[in-house]
């Protein structure tokens, strides 16, 4: 975990995608055949799966972030032309000009170890792939060791790929900077909460009864010590936290449940998404709100939506 995670944890997910085989080829020569054997290498296309899965996951919530498709295009294509304008630069630098997947794999084995732990830590996906992720930086280890390339080219190719990791990395936080002064501060709202206090059984009634308000029923295991409640009829989703009076509610939520929570001394915040990463919480207040010290080591606290701080403290 590096001390200063950066606010928007999903960007790498998406960035990856700027080094899937098929873009850099695309990229390259305009496209290859099928018989174009610079893509040989097996680690190759589990990489390419792994990428792409991550962009998937990581586009939704940018799109949901900017809110629409073009701005959210733009932000992409503004990190890959960064990103790949570099790496075809470094290659014809190079003499003798080496197969475009050496690059590759350099890259892809130093932002395995060297870039992506700073958000294993914060980011759900990433972590869960960590295991695929150090195999996979292992396996592209031993096929590097297969080729033979001059000892000055193989120096050149590292220090390349260092630079085009860092750049990656740089790309990444001058998005998250333009971001993060957009993002709603969630501390004031928890701190008030906070400030009434309730029993385990206090909050189970109430959830019980705003469940029925709502002709739903409640998605909490008390027995396993879960902090938060979930309700969900239809579009209307709830997120109860135990322990003190606050809840997250989608806009579709009837006033009559928000004037049922409020008499009971809840503060309600309505979110419409509850993926989108638009949160940030000071950590002065882990410890006082959640009981944890450490919860930055869980949750990127500068950005984080509403399942990234039920993920972390559930």
């Amino acid at each position: 975990m590096t001390e200063s995670p950066h606010p928007l944890s999903y960007l790498p997910l998406v960035g990856l995608w700027i080094f899937s085989s098929d873009r850099y080829r695309q990229l390259e020569n305009g496209g290859a055949g099928e018989d174009d054997d610079a893509i040989g290498p097996v680690w190759v296309q589990e990489f390419d799966s792994l990428s792409y899965d991550f962009f998937g996951r990581g586009y939704d919530l940018l799109l949901a972030r900017c809110g629409s498709e073009s701005d959210a295009e733009a932000i992409i294509i503004e990190m890959d032309n960064t990103v790949i304008t570099l790496a075809l630069n470094t290659l014809d630098r190079m003499t003798p000009r080496p197969p475009f997947y050496l690059l590759f794999a350099h890259v892809i084995r130093h932002l395995i170890l060297q870039k992506l732990p700073g958000w294993w830590g914060v980011n759900p996906t990433l972590h869960s792939a960590r295991g695929r992720l150090l195999a996979l930086a292992q396996r592209i280890g031993e096929s590097l060791h297969t080729v033979r390339v001059d000892s000055q080219l193989r120096w050149t190719i590292e220090d390349a790929a260092v630079q085009i990791a860092e750049t990656w990395v740089k790309a990444i936080e001058q998005v998250s900077d333009r971001f993060a002064g957009t993002l709603f501060d969630l501390t004031p709202f928890l701190v008030e909460a906070a400030k009434k206090v309730i029993t385990i059984d206090e909050v189970a009634s109430f959830a019980a009864h705003l469940a029925g308000i709502l002709g739903g029923r409640l998605n909490w295991d008390r027995g396993a010590g879960e902090e938060w409640i979930d309700i969900q009829v239809g579009e209307v989703f709830c997120r109860i936290r135990v322990g003190f009076r606050f809840m997250f509610a989608t806009p579709s939520i009837p006033s009559q449940a928000v004037e049922f929570a409020e008499m009971h001394g809840f503060v309600v915040l309505t979110v419409e998404d509850f993926d989108a990463p638009v949160f940030m919480l000071s950590t002065d207040h882990s410890q006082p709100l959640f009981g944890m010290g450490h919860l930055h080591l869980l949750l990127d606290t500068r950005a984080f939506s509403v399942s990234d701080l039920w993920f972390a403290t559930v």
